[in-house]
């Protein structure tokens, strides 16, 4: 099965903070933009735990593929590149949830219930806004 953009983006961050073993790279309040699995990683291999499984192997081999992603780039690049990951995690995150928005708004217009379609749209434009900012901020960092 292919892997989702989302998926993506996950393993290429976090290849770039296994590999530099640097916990700044994400921040905490950001762990909540990954998947269950790779939070999980992320919050044992910096917190010093080695859970059963395959976990080592993962972050080993994140940190493999961060290595001869990134090798030979400098700290300030690789940082600003895990940055514009996040950012695209995040705007994965709100887009995804726009998508959800907007199914259930579809599933209320066809029961007439105007009232939870109204709050449902305020949603909608409220994340719609987030999403915007996001990206402004995205494009702002990829000119400095």
């Amino acid at each position: 099965q292919p892997k989702s953009r989302r998926l993506l983006l996950e393993e290429r961050v976090l290849g770039i903070a296994f590999w530099k073993n640097d916990d700044s790279i994400i921040s905490k309040d950001k762990y909540f933009l990954f998947s269950e699995a790779n939070r999980f990683l992320l919050e044992n291999a910096f917190a010093g735990k080695e859970s059963e499984g395959g976990d080592k192997q993962r972050w080993e081999r994140f940190a493999l593929e961060g290595e001869l992603v990134y090798a030979g780039a400098e700290d300030k690049e690789i940082k600003k590149e895990a940055s514009r990951l996040i950012n695209s995690l995040e705007c994965e995150a709100v887009r995804t949830k726009l998508l959800e928005l907007a199914e259930e708004v579809r599933a209320l217009e066809a029961k007439g219930d105007e009232n939870a379609i109204n709050e449902k749209l305020n949603r909608f434009q409220e994340l719609t806004k987030k999403y915007n900012q996001i990206r402004r901020t995205a494009e702002q960092e990829n000119e400095a």
